[in-house]
């Protein structure tokens, strides 16, 4: 089984307050759930600077690839392989041994960082003779219907969606709540978006933003309020379930996120532990989190917001 990417642009970012390590980049591969590629077991990628990855593993692998390269990723399911070519060049063997799980789907799947991408999942996109072919290729369009599996649909209207509103203090256990629940409720599909899913999405080559930034760390900070800003007026014209991770104590700011997301389901989750124990949660987060960019909030920051 094969599908093809082919890189058509490589977008700008003078528009970031600091010079980003690996402006541009593409991973391309095969999953068995919706996870970022190459950084969880189940997930098989190549990426556009020539590395493999596997397990948040980064290994080299082939040559790089850029603007107006052809990528095809090729599944052996007999073999248990993952094989890439770049263009009519074949890369070699990238995995092997690999062991679908009972009852999971293998998604066809690509991630990009600041670039335009074009897709031949089989419809040869712009004429065949921009793609590459091989006569023992099976494409994705090709498979018979008895081997897909047709991937989550959305609720039907927005009135059949649900958005879940965090109330807490800093570090009072609001994510470890959010975790738990999305645990026990696997088949409700949530989305969380969060000051930790988006520095989680921000990695670099498998390493966290904390630990490759160089710089000020407030100015990812200032980047991660925008995407987050950004993420939840795309989210609202999406039905989805979605839990909002954040403080959300400022009744205005309750309000204003909220009312983004008119005609979905909304509830708020607060939650207040004892004083004493959020003492404990608090000095515990700080230790858990020591050199990865979290500091004490400051003793006014946290007396407004227990105010409010």
């Amino acid at each position: 089984m094969v599908f093809q990417v082919k890189i058509t642009d490589l977008l700008t970012t003078r528009h970031l307050p600091f010079d980003e390590l690996d402006p541009n980049d593409v991973r391309v591969e095969y999953i068995f759930k919706r996870f970022q590629l190459g950084e969880y077991t189940g997930s098989y990628c190549c990426t556009s600077l020539g590395k493999r990855a596997n397990n948040n593993v980064f290994t080299d692998y082939g040559d790089s690839f850029g603007v107006g390269d052809v990528i095809t990723a090729q599944m052996d399911f007999e073999n248990g392989s993952i094989s890439f070519w770049k263009n009519s060049e074949f890369m070699g063997v990238a995995f092997e041994n690999i062991a679908v799980p009972e009852g999971e789907a293998v998604y066809p799947h690509i991630c990009v960082k600041n670039c335009r991408v074009s897709v031949n999942f089989g419809t040869f996109p712009g004429g065949e003779e921009e793609w590459l072919k091989q006569p023992n290729w099976v494409f994705v369009n090709a498979l018979p219907r008895s081997q897909t599996e047709r991937a989550p649909v959305p609720p039907e209207s927005k009135s059949d969606c649900t958005v879940l509103m965090m109330v807490g203090l800093p570090s009072v256990g609001k994510t470890t709540w959010v975790r738990r629940y999305i645990r026990e409720h696997p088949s409700e599909h949530w989305t969380l978006i969060s000051a930790d899913t988006i520095l989680a999405s921000m990695k670099v080559n498998g390493v966290s933003r904390n630990s490759s930034h160089i710089g000020r760390w407030d100015m990812v900070l200032g980047l991660v309020g925008k995407a987050r800003n950004r993420l939840l007026s795309l989210a609202a014209r999406r039905r989805r379930n979605y839990i909002l991770d954040f403080t959300n104590c400022d009744p205005d700011t309750r309000k204003r996120r909220l009312a983004l997301f008119e005609g979905f389901f909304r509830q708020c989750v607060t939650i207040v532990p004892s004083d004493e124990v959020m003492q404990q949660r608090h000095a515990k987060h700080l230790r858990q989190n020591r050199g990865e960019g979290t500091a004490a909030v400051p003793i006014e920051t946290f007396l407004e917001l227990k105010g409010s």
